[in-house]
């Protein structure tokens, strides 16, 4: 038997099912039978629990937009390993020993190299070698010192795959359970002697259905998503700035040897992975199947849609049922199931989508959440990992707790002398009402201080809405932003400022509101910000539009907004892969989205109120930001100035 039929078997065995013809490029090929059994073998579950056809579609378009292929497929191969490993040992339990077979080879091959390179090891290794040595020690529980961009990635990465690994083994439960009830509804049928030919088959295509169209959906789905990010944020070439993501896998913390060119490191070897002739592992689809290719421009929706659909057909595999593509009620239950219930009546919120859904925003629907399930009616996977991410939101405010509880004190006080003064007195100010005797210090000394303003007046005068991004391209610094809401929010409403706390992100043609307190809530509802969880894509635009509107209804005279957004305004709609839904609403990215939100921004200071758009992204949006927000915007990069800063912009866009 040849080599590559040999490894065809392995693949085709661990995945019951031999109608296909497998990638086997997708994972890399160790040149030793025990190693390559085992990886044969994890491919084999791949196939097992990913609709292919989607995963390769969204390789492919990663390797093209990506000069380090090699070292993307490292990362994709060994995050699958991570993965399904567990489900592949409990199911074949011999597989267990060539696995350690497999990590003992890999531990003896950079052993020698150390021995070879010595203290210089790291330096001589390519980028790909260094992704596998510490991503399988990782896996291994060994630590080994490298950059920190490639350790953050990893520790991302096993976080994923964790949470993948406990959804596998629950659907799996699930779909067994399920099965073997059917099986028994076929043996009771069977006992009764009425079991008919239709019935064998119905009982069979439902089987079928459940393993292959849920299961397929919701683990691709997560896998796209965490692949995705990573892809975005480490390997992704940014045509639109001429600057490649990897500048953190060349850090002058540990950059290779100079003699080592670019085209050393990274194309020192073709890419193990073609996709010249991958449309002849798709399988035979019509154009109305409506393939087409994941668009990656950004890290807000891929893989959105299949963590979340529950169906019962094989939507991957037959011709798309059209009623299904344009359903916006099915979006509208996975909005539930993941958001959360709506806290305003349907009428309501149709009110407001004919008010504020118009132009680019036309078609897209709002969902207000307070974050609250209905028992039995919710994903428990996303309810789950919700309660995960709080957990490491308090986690991280108690860690820094006493810098946090010292920010909270300073930016009270700030606001507190700064705008209130003292209790009740009158006190010289720029504005307000003007003191006849001092007009001369103005002609003379060109003093503006010649008004008197009364500060009982201004303490009921103040109201702050703060907007928090929570779309997947924050994800990473969910901790910081929770903390940084808490900390403005905190020191507010302990003076009595009205204060309202949104979070927003889009799914499909939906803007989700998750209102964290309203303003006349109590102090102790600002505990629900660290429920704060990234997902989806962000349409800053919209949501700004609604924030607008709603602080028209104030009668305060002072309205504050303030922005924590990382000024990547980017909402997809149409993916154009296999299997998504056909549904209303126009794409929101490039420059028609910076254009649309910072107009938004103008309209709102036009009708005089207040913005601070504080920035949480990477340096190479800033300038983005600063087309939104114009001059009022913060940047912070030391958490220990944060209140200072805050109250300094607070002060100089109220006095």
């Amino acid at each position: 038997m040849n080599e590559k039929l040999r490894r065809e078997n392995i693949v085709w065995t661990v995945s019951e099912d031999y109608s296909y013809s497998p990638v086997l490029n997708l994972f890399d090929n160790y040149g030793n039978f025990d190693m390559d059994y085992y990886k044969m073998s994890v491919l084999g579950m791949v196939y097992k629990f990913v609709d292919m056809d989607a995963f390769l579609e969204f390789i492919s378009n990663c390797l093209s937009k990506t000069e380090l292929k090699n070292e993307y497929l490292k990362v994709v191969e060994i995050f699958l390993d991570d993965c399904f490993f567990e489900y592949l040992i409990a199911k074949r339990n011999g597989v267990e020993d060539f696995r350690q077979r497999f990590f003992d080879g890999i531990e003896s091959k950079y052993a020698e190299k150390k021995m070879e390179f010595g203290d210089k090891f790291l330096d001589k290794i390519s980028v790909e070698e260094e992704i596998e040595h510490v991503y399988y020690s990782s896996i291994n529980k060994k630590f080994i010192e490298s950059r920190n961009a490639l350790e953050d990635m990893v520790s991302n990465l096993r976080l994923k795959s964790d949470m993948i690994r406990k959804k596998i083994s629950s659907l799996s439960s699930e779909v067994d359970a399920k099965t073997e009830e059917i099986r028994n509804e076929g043996l009771s049928i069977e006992t009764k002697q009425t079991i008919n030919e239709d019935k064998t088959d119905e009982i069979e295509d439902r089987e079928v259905s459940l393993d292959d169209a849920r299961v397929d959906l919701e683990i691709t789905g997560d896998i796209i998503n965490s692949l995705n990010a990573v892809f975005l944020k480490y390997f992704y070439k940014n045509i639109r700035s001429n600057k490649d993501n990897l500048d953190d896998f060349s850090s002058d913390e540990k950059k290779k040897d100079s003699d080592k060119s670019k085209k050393d490191v990274s194309d020192e070897k073709p890419p193990r992975l073609n996709f010249k002739m991958k449309k002849k592992h798709l399988k035979d689809l019509k154009n109305e199947d409506n393939i087409g290719s994941f668009s990656i421009e950004s890290a807000e929706f891929t893989g959105e849609l299949p963590d979340d659909v529950d169906i019962n057909d094989e939507r991957l595999k037959k011709k798309t049922d059209p009623k299904i593509l344009n359903s916006n009620s099915k979006v509208r239950e996975m909005i539930l199931a993941r958001y959360g219930d709506g806290i305003y009546p349907e009428y309501v919120t149709d009110f407001l989508e004919s008010k504020i859904c118009s132009g680019i925003h036309e078609g897209i629907k709002i969902h207000f959440t307070g974050g609250k399930f209905t028992e039995g009616n919710y994903d428990k996977y996303f309810y789950n990992s919700i309660l995960a991410q709080r957990d490491k939101n308090l986690e991280y405010y108690s860690d820094n707790e006493l810098v946090f509880r010292r920010s909270i004190t300073e930016l009270r006080e700030i606001i507190r002398k700064k705008i209130f003064v003292e209790d009740n007195e009158d006190y010289i100010s720029k504005s307000g009402e003007i003191i006849v005797p001092r007009i001369w210090r103005n002609r003379i000394l060109g003093d503006e201080n010649i008004f008197m303003r009364r500060s009982k007046e201004d303490i009921g005068d103040l109201s702050v809405d703060i907007l928090l991004d929570s779309s997947s391209s924050q994800d990473g610094r969910e901790e910081i932003v929770a903390a940084q809401a808490y900390i403005i929010s905190e020191a507010l409403v302990s003076l009595n400022i009205p204060t309202r706390v949104y979070g927003f992100c889009n799914f499909f043609n939906y803007l989700v509101m998750r209102e964290y307190r309203d303003y006349n809530d109590p102090i102790s509802r600002n505990k629900s910000i660290f429920d704060y969880k990234t997902s989806g894509s962000n349409r800053d635009g919209l949501a700004i539009k609604f924030i607008s509107k709603h602080m028209e209804t104030l009668e305060n005279n002072n309205k504050i907004l303030i922005v924590l957004s990382d000024g990547r305004p980017n909402d997809k709609i149409n993916l154009g892969a296999i299997g998504f839904m056909k549904i209303d609403g126009q794409d929101y990215e490039g420059e028609v989205a910076i254009k649309d939100t910072a107009s938004e921004i103008f309209n709102l200071k036009m009708r005089g109120n207040h913005v601070l758009g504080v920035f949480t992204g990477e340096d190479e949006d800033l300038e983005d930001e600063k087309r939104i927000y114009g001059k009022d915007f913060a940047y912070i990069r030391n958490i220990d100035r944060f209140s200072r800063i805050i109250g300094f912009y607070l002060e100089q866009l109220i006095i």
